[in-house]
């Protein structure tokens, strides 16, 4: 590890065969020790992590491997699928209209869009959706 004027901490280590770098503004150390642990524990195969605050990165860090086997270290150039990312983005949307009073959580989406309200969802709400419960019902069993 090294320290920079910046006030910046850099890490390049290799623990237990797991390599790790990046770097880590001050303040934010522990989010370095979860990222290794996580990694170091076998809870995550590889992974690389960018946190940003006020415009300005605050953490990014790289660790671990990009395939089951190990063979090949991630790296900050590493390209992955990022599944489920629009989930968050849309969810994100829809709650600024919510809040500016153009949707709202408990009205039926087909009061919005009549097309959707077909086939037992005509009383699914936005909320229902946004929760991943979508209005249907559920078995016991489930």
């Amino acid at each position: 590890m090294s320290e920079t004027p910046g006030g910046t901490e850099h890490v390049t280590r290799d623990v237990a065969g797991v390599h790790l770098e990046g770097f880590v503004a001050y303040g934010y150390e522990a989010v370095r020790e979860v990222f290794q642990r996580l990694v170091d524990d076998g809870r995550e195969t590889g992974a690389g992590l960018s946190v940003w605050r006020d415009g300005r990165e605050v953490v990014h860090l790289n660790a671990g491997w990009t395939d089951a086997a190990r063979s090949r270290p991630w790296r900050g150039d590493t390209l992955v699928m990022p599944y489920s990312l629009s989930k968050a983005f849309v969810t994100l949307a829809a709650l600024v209209a919510v809040r500016e009073g153009a949707l709202a959580l408990d009205e039926p989406i087909a009061r919005y869009w009549r097309e959707y309200g077909v086939r037992g969802k005509e009383r699914t709400t936005l909320r229902q959706v946004l929760t991943t419960g979508r209005g249907r019902a559920r078995s016991r069993g489930a």
